[in-house]
């Protein structure tokens, strides 16, 4: 809405000023929009930096690992997120990012909620969350945690989600989920994560893999929602990397993933292709040479 009024329409024109401006006082200065809506024609990165936006990530995230609460789904007249599979939250996703440019992707906001919605932890099914955090330290663009989310806090729309940060009434934390974004934040250190290109494996019902290729690095992604027994075909993944099964999280060591939440584990399958096994909702990250 920035420079708009009627007939009138200087959104690019403020966005460029805003911009130059900025880099005029620091040579790093990022710039980054609000946009609740598509907006895409508004981020060709020639002023913005780049967006907080739902359409790409956001609203097709809640509605894969919804379990049917009722929440305020971006204030659409649905009762809660319609289920759908995981092919078409990848389908969303790439409608949505391919009219981003890459370089506008990479500087974009990735959050699993904010001020103005429900909370996570309410809108999606149990352990949805932790799975949620991990696709958005993993997804292109800059993975953003709403105050609050470390410790689970719940919320059904935006004004319920407000609430304080329970530093002094343990009693309101919901989950202990510190411990999981210090090590996301951590994984992120990792320049495929940050810069990496995105090719998507596998995208079927509750599951969906992808890797973020960078000059010799890969780190695959596999986040599920349901249980998972599931063969990635011979030449897709290296198998002979994968010799651990079912393992729980906690052992990252023993799965040979960089990062674990649920129960999850990959090893190779009898016809040299890879075998994923989980008891959903799960999410680990391999960093591959």
């Amino acid at each position: 809405m920035t420079g708009r009024l009627g007939a009138a329409d200087w959104n690019r024109e403020v966005g460029s000023l805003v911009r130059q401006t900025a880099l005029e006082a620091r040579k790093d200065a990022l710039l980054v929009a609000e946009s609740t809506n598509d907006a895409a024609p508004d981020f060709q990165g020639d002023a913005y930096h780049g967006s907080m936006s739902y359409a790409s990530f956001t609203r097709p995230l809640w509605a894969w690992l919804t379990d049917g609460t009722a929440v305020n789904f971006f204030g659409s007249p649905l009762p809660c997120p319609p289920r759908i599979p995981a092919s078409q939250f990848v389908a969303e996703y790439r409608d949505f990012a391919a009219a981003y440019p890459w370089n506008v992707r990479l500087h974009s906001l990735v959050a699993i909620d904010t001020h103005d919605t429900a909370r996570a932890a309410t809108a999606m099914l149990p352990g949805g969350q932790a799975v949620a955090a991990v696709l958005s330290f993993t997804l292109p663009g800059m993975p953003t945690v709403f105050a609050g989310d470390e410790f689970g806090l719940e919320g059904m729309n935006g004004e319920h989600s407000r609430t304080p940060m329970p530093w002094d009434e343990p009693e309101r934390m919901v989950q202990d989920l510190r411990g999981l974004y210090s090590a996301l934040g951590a994984l992120r250190r990792e320049a495929v994560l940050r810069t990496g290109s995105l090719r998507w494996l596998h995208a079927d019902g509750g599951t969906l893999a992808f890797v973020r290729e960078l000059a010799g690095t890969t780190a695959l992604v596999v986040a599920t929602r349901d249980e998972a027994d599931i063969v990635f075909p011979a030449g897709l993944l290296p198998a002979e990397l994968f010799q651990a099964g079912l393992l729980p999280a906690g052992a990252p060591a023993d799965t040979g993933a960089a990062l674990a939440v649920g129960r999850i584990g990959l090893s190779a399958s009898g016809d040299g292709g890879t075998r994923l096994r989980a008891a959903g909702p799960a999410a680990a990250v391999w960093l591959l040479g």
